[in-house]
């Protein structure tokens, strides 16, 4: 989930600056980064594994945020945002259940290097067959869109 919201933070932050906002987008980022310093200070002493979620949970907290001002500026409403998120959601989903159902799956004497390989592989390659299927007009735009700029640059 964060990795997801990772990748459209980028799109979003891109959004919010090239609208005039940087100055929203700075307070935003300023706010993120000094409200980890009062967890990371407050949880060292319980170990890392709390630490991180308690910064993974600042996260989705804070995300709201961004959301609204990228729906702001594009004069959008939350349906259609989530909506938009369907096929990537989805392909995420099914990624993390085919890989979670890898190691049952393969033999037992295989070592974990292996196996973590083969997650990642197959993993990838279900991601991109499931976005590609779930999201095949955006696909299918993106595509037309990334020929016509090639056609352009030569």
């Amino acid at each position: 989930m964060i990795g997801m919201m990772a990748g459209l933070g980028i799109v979003q932050a891109a959004l919010i600056r090239s609208q005039g906002r940087a100055d929203w987008w700075f307070w935003y980022q300023a706010g993120v980064q000094l409200t980890a310093l009062p967890l990371i200070a407050l949880l060292y002493p319980y170990g890392l594994g709390l630490m991180m979620l308690s910064l993974a949970v600042r996260t989705i907290l804070l995300w709201p945020l961004t959301i609204r001002m990228t729906l702001r500026i594009l004069d959008m409403r939350l349906a259609s945002y989530l909506n938009s998120l369907r096929g990537p959601i989805g392909a995420s989903l099914l990624m993390a259940a085919v890989m979670m159902a890898l190691p049952q799956l393969l033999s037992p004497d295989l070592s974990s290097a292996i196996v973590l390989a083969a997650q990642m592989l197959i993993g990838a390659l279900v991601y991109l067959a499931a976005a590609a299927a779930l999201s095949w007009p955006q696909a299918r735009g993106l595509w037309a869109m990334l020929r016509t700029k090639k056609v352009q640059a030569t």
